[in-house]
């Protein structure tokens, strides 16, 4: 069986609609501004958070720093992820509504013929 040729294929054959693009701009605008938004409220609470006892001798500060560090590390990962999920889940949204609005699109066309 012949692959198919990923130019030939429905989609792109098919011009986004003015209101389709209107949808994905939005979307793409403000996910850009949340995830700024909440990279600066996670890195303020992230200095506020991370704190670590002091220990009772002098002399062991290289060890607190090495905990402070990887707790560090653990929280922005943990940021990471949570932005990246979101993220995920506007584009599931996204793609979500432009599906509805060509299946909209396409319901006057199937009742011509």
């Amino acid at each position: 069986m012949a692959k198919k040729n990923p130019k030939n294929t429905r989609a792109s054959r098919r011009a986004p609609s003015p209101e389709a693009e209107e949808i994905v701009d939005k979307e793409r605008t403000s996910g850009r501004t949340m995830v700024l938004e909440k990279l600066a409220e996670m890195s303020a609470r992230q200095n506020d958070e991370v704190e670590v006892p002091r220990p009772k001798q002098g002399g062991v500060s290289k060890k607190r720093g090495q905990k402070k560090k990887s707790l560090q590390k653990a929280a922005k990962a943990e940021m990471i992820k949570d932005i990246l999920n979101e993220k995920i889940e506007q584009s599931k949204a996204r793609h979500k509504a432009i599906r509805t609005y060509r299946k909209e699109e396409d319901q006057p066309k199937a009742d011509e013929q």
